[in-house]
């Protein structure tokens, strides 16, 4: 199991935001659920957000700019990018 993140700026947030959720089975049969979201206050159609992935072969297969193109274009995606993350440990401050 991992973590992705997501950097992607669209034309309409609330339309790409509505899609995605509505995509959630779709995700969810690939193995990847959303854990949370963030939009950006200077900048509201840019948004940033974690999905835990149960497979990294699945999800890239499932993010494959042959088979997502045409969905993230009828989203209004202008920008996309994505990447697999760890946590890293920081120590306290003292």
């Amino acid at each position: 199991m991992g973590y992705m993140h997501f950097s992607i700026k669209v034309a309409d947030f609330d339309q790409w935001k509505a899609l995605l959720l509505a995509d959630k089975k779709a995700q969810f049969d690939e193995g990847l659920s959303l854990v949370s979201l963030w939009r950006c206050t200077d900048d509201p159609n840019r948004a940033f957000f974690i999905m835990e992935a149960s497979s990294e072969e699945r999800a890239r297969a499932f993010l494959a700019p042959a088979r997502a193109a045409k969905s993230r274009k009828n989203a209004g995606v202008l920008e996309f990018e994505w990447c697999f993350v760890e946590k890293e440990e920081l120590s306290p401050i003292k």
